[in-house]
């Protein structure tokens, strides 16, 4: 007499898959939110680099009247502001230009435009971790560490009853 194989029931296949799809869920969701904080340190970084060079464009200006169409000597190597134009219709209303500010630079990025004011110092780029975090970047960064923490929580939830219901089977 051969003894037939034990099969799962059903129930217990569906969650156990659904468990299994809530954590291939939640990995790549910590992982991104771990990660992403080192990602803004850099690009603070580069940003900063970005203002310094701003800050040398604008000095060039006020000393010569006109915009540089070149780095200046001694400017590091790396990403770069040139060509930089004074067209400040490019600039985003939310870049709080004073009275006092005598013009303003900017240049394309690539997907939008990044302004400096030029005396007040003020700017669309964001020179710090901190700075990066209240913007998008932190709503991303809450966001994937609120999926990645439910998708864990899910999956427990729903194999806490694992070993009892695998043993009402009579699978276990």
């Amino acid at each position: 007499m051969t003894q037939s194989r034990k099969r799962w029931p059903v129930s217990l296949m569906a969650r156990t898959c659904a468990a299994m799809l809530l954590i291939v869920a939640a990995i790549p969701c910590v992982l991104l939110g771990t990660f992403l904080p080192f990602a803004l340190a850099a690009q603070a970084e580069t940003d900063r680099s970005y203002f310094a060079q701003f800050q040398q464009a604008a000095a060039e200006m006020e000393r010569t009247g006109r915009l540089p169409a070149r780095p200046p000597a001694g400017t590091p190597e790396g990403p770069s502001i040139y060509p930089v134009s004074t067209n400040d219709w490019n600039c985003p209303a939310a870049l709080p230009v004073r009275r006092s500010d005598r013009f303003t630079l900017s240049f394309w990025r690539g997907e939008w435009t990044e302004c400096y004011a030029h005396p007040s110092g003020v700017t669309t780029l964001r020179t710090s971790l901190t700075a990066q975090m209240r913007g998008s970047a932190g709503q991303l960064f809450l966001i994937l560490w609120l999926v990645g923490i439910g998708a864990i929580w899910g999956a427990v939830r729903l194999m806490r009853g694992f070993r009892a219901a695998a043993t009402a089977a009579g699978w276990v």
